[in-house]
């Protein structure tokens, strides 16, 4: 596996900046923020029945980075400045938990939007660009079917994004546009302490990046949940899905398969909260072409599980471990030659409260993918991301932080592989 020469520098200075920063901090305050808010909703209208909330904020945000497009050879650095505006809003009717409108028949709508538009400036390229991210969008409309007690929700989730560190075909550029749409049709059903939901979803990707047109996908996806609540905090499930994956490019075999697994959600102990659950999964690729020579069927199987467990100590209240343990087939991904894709991976993290307004938050993670099926391209990806951030509140309307982000990705495939370190800051403000 490659390795940078300056990692351990770079880490010591980071954690020093970090570290040195927070202890000049006072105590006292109220509330928390991190670079994933947006903002917060700070503008209240309301027409009668009629209500709308919405978050107006701004956001800069500074990167230095060694090696600014991902690349395996010659990689450059470059600081990178983005600044823009950010809005989240959420509309409804009439009153309840949450916006909501309600229509003729009873049912309930829903809407949230999130969006970030910045202009990037390159310190190395002296040149400004539209860099409109990320974008999210939801829309929930529960039917109720009361006569026969069940609860029928049709939803759709839009977002787009184009920061690729952390995605595993973010190689060779970091700015590639990626759409995700996901529609989902579900039903679900009570009895007593016993729960149904069946359903079907559609997933979408689309990447508009020519270069990279043969990440994108249709996913399907049908589902059989039945499910027990122990007690009013956890429950036990059994959850049960066949799975279609169409790939857009004509090197890659669609494929399908079903899954099963069985598992334990909720609060499992006084401290500790999250899931786990152990399965098995059956997954075939259909007959196609390969690197020009034609293959038949193949098949794959095995467990999958995962482990999502957070972690309070009741004798340190403000610090949360957060532990996650995984392994699926058939995950779709961008790797090269990728049809069906066996994952697996663990990751830590831990959130601290140094004080009421600040907030730090180391990270280690590990994710193995690799391509199956019969293809001379069938990549296998290693990524390691190394990372700690220091987040404060320094009013009612701004915060800010920083980040120290070292990650490797190394690759089978020649000219795959990338490391990179990365320093970000970022200030936002919500009017």
């Amino acid at each position: 596996m490659r390795q940078h020469d300056n990692v351990g520098a770079a880490w010591k200075t980071a954690l020093v900046a970090v570290v040195g920063w927070a202890c000049t901090l006072p105590a006292g305050g109220q509330g928390l923020n991190t670079p994933e808010v947006i903002g917060q909703p700070n503008i209240n209208l309301r027409w009668g029945q009629a209500y709308a909330t919405y978050g107006l904020g701004a956001q800069a945000r500074l990167t230095y980075t060694d090696n600014v497009d991902l690349e395996e050879d010659n990689p450059k650095s470059d600081f990178l400045l983005d600044i823009g505006p950010t809005l989240s809003g959420e509309m409804g009717w009439g009153g309840g938990v949450g916006p909501e409108l309600r229509l003729p028949g009873g049912e309930e709508f829903r809407i949230r939007l999130n969006l970030k538009y910045s202009l990037r400036y390159s310190f190395r390229d002296g040149v400004v660009q539209a860099y409109g991210a990320p974008i999210s969008a939801e829309a929930l409309i529960p039917i109720y079917i009361r006569y026969l007690g069940w609860t029928v929700a049709l939803s759709d989730t839009f977002d787009h994004t184009r920061r690729t560190l952390d995605t595993t075909f973010g190689f060779g550029q970091q700015d590639i546009s990626v759409y995700n749409n996901t529609a989902t049709l579900s039903a679900y059903r009570s009895f007593g302490r016993t729960t149904l939901t069946t359903g079907a979803s559609r997933r979408d990707q689309i990447v508009i990046d020519a270069a990279f047109a043969d990440q994108e996908f249709t996913y399907y996806s049908f589902f059989f949940t039945p499910s027990y609540a122990l007690n009013e905090a956890m429950s036990v499930f059994w959850s049960n899905s066949y799975n279609i994956t169409d790939i857009g490019a004509a090197t890659s075999r669609d494929s399908k398969g079903w899954s099963s697994s069985v598992g334990i959600s909720g609060l499992i102990t006084r401290n500790i909260s999250g899931s786990v659950s152990i399965g098995y999964s059956r997954n075939t690729l259909e007959a196609g072409v390969a690197n020009g020579i034609p293959v038949g069927e193949e098949t794959f199987e095995g467990i999958n599980s995962g482990i999502n467990l957070n972690y309070a100590n009741p004798l340190r209240p403000y610090t949360t471990h957060s532990v996650a343990f995984f392994h699926s087939l058939n995950v779709p991904t961008g790797l090269v030659g990728s049809s069906i894709t066996e994952a697996y991976g663990a990751s830590y993290t831990i959130s601290h409260l140094l004080n009421r307004w600040v907030t730090l938050s180391p990270r280690v993670s590990w994710t193995r993918q690799s391509s199956l099926g019969t293809s001379t391209l069938s990549e296998t990806v290693d990524i390691i991301h190394l990372g700690i951030g220091l987040d404060r509140r320094f009013t009612g309307h701004l915060s800010g932080g920083v980040s120290y982000t070292y990650q490797v990705r190394d690759s089978n495939i020649d000219d795959q592989s990338y490391d990179v370190n990365q320093v970000t800051g970022y200030l936002q403000y919500n009017f």
